[in-house]
């Protein structure tokens, strides 16, 4: 993992920083391909081991935002809805907002990319096109890449990738048992999981447009995009017009970890079983949540407690 994200770093880093006048997103799905297997040998020690990234890039200039989207990390944009009582006010005027009731009707949420499984129709059809015709029925099996993995593009699980061949000699190389499962069944034409990125631009909208939730699918198993825009929304509102309610440790990240464990009342006692249980038994009731808020400087100028 470590390896992964200080390739990412660097190769995002050295796209953005180019002044050739090249694409940066271009310049880096070239690289986030081109990147080695670096986890061949550290797959066989568990169970699993796919990666799904979500790269996030703002452009100053033009004011429009890109998302590059491997696996089943999700992308959500709160922006305020048009006519709304929020909406018909400065941003950065406390003492009109102060007078306001937080209202959820006035907030909406974007889904950004959709996730890629077996929900996600069109990449569905990519795969099965990418695949002799008689595949089609066991391609996705149980909403499963061969009735095994949930995202249809991850990086690693380089055993639904590489040559059955290949797979077999590795496997002799680290002297597995015969009946290890080196490969899914069905195993014909690989590679069957994808690791190139999907890419989204699209332009913000000045005062609409006011934060980005990135997180990964563990937040979105327990909660709708929807949801989340309202607990960063009322976060965002409570900090303005009552501070005292938000202790220094109640930040729009950590309040929608807390919604998605202990509820709309985020009720201790909840958050605390979560965090209680083994590794071995959390994973049947949770996935691991990484969330990220990221407030959008067309909308926030103006609001210096958000740096």
């Amino acid at each position: 993992m470590e390896g992964l994200k200080s390739s990412l770093f660097s190769l995002t880093r050295a796209a953005v920083c180019m002044r050739t006048g090249k694409n940066p997103v271009a310049v880096v799905l070239v690289r986030m391909r081109l990147m080695p297997h670096f986890a061949v040998f550290k797959y066989f020690g568990c169970s699993t081991l796919q990666v799904s990234v979500l790269l996030y890039f703002y452009c100053c200039e033009s004011s429009t935002h890109a998302f590059t989207r491997v696996g089943d990390c999700g992308a959500v944009l709160g922006s305020l809805v048009s006519g709304s009582t929020h909406a018909n006010r400065a941003p950065h005027d406390h003492r009109s907002t102060a007078l306001l009731e937080y209202s959820s009707s006035d907030w909406k949420a974007e889904l950004l990319i959709e996730s890629h499984n077996a929900e996600n129709a069109a990449d569905v059809q990519r795969l099965r096109s990418s695949h002799p015709v008689h595949e089609s029925a066991f391609v996705i099996r149980d909403d499963r890449l061969l009735g095994e993995l949930m995202p249809l593009r991850a990086f690693g699980d380089i055993r639904f990738k590489w040559p059955s061949e290949e797979l077999k000699h590795v496997a002799r190389l680290l002297d597995l048992p015969p009946n290890y499962p080196i490969m899914p069944a069905f195993y014909t034409t690989p590679p069957y999981l994808s690791s190139t990125p999907q890419v989204v631009w699209r332009p913000l909208v000045p005062s609409r447009d006011y934060f980005l939730i990135l997180a990964t699918d563990g937040l979105w198993d327990m909660i709708t995009p929807k949801e989340a825009v309202d607990v960063v929304a009322r976060h965002w509102f409570d900090y303005r017009c009552y501070p005292s309610v938000c202790g220094p440790g109640d930040t729009a990240a950590t309040r929608l970890i807390r919604t998605a464990l202990g509820g709309d009342t985020m009720d201790p006692q909840r958050i605390s079983v979560h965090f209680s249980m083994p590794a071995t038994v959390a994973r049947y009731y949770r996935d691991d949540i990484t969330v990220l808020v990221v407030y959008l400087p067309t909308a926030f100028r103006e609001n210096h407690f958000l740096s």
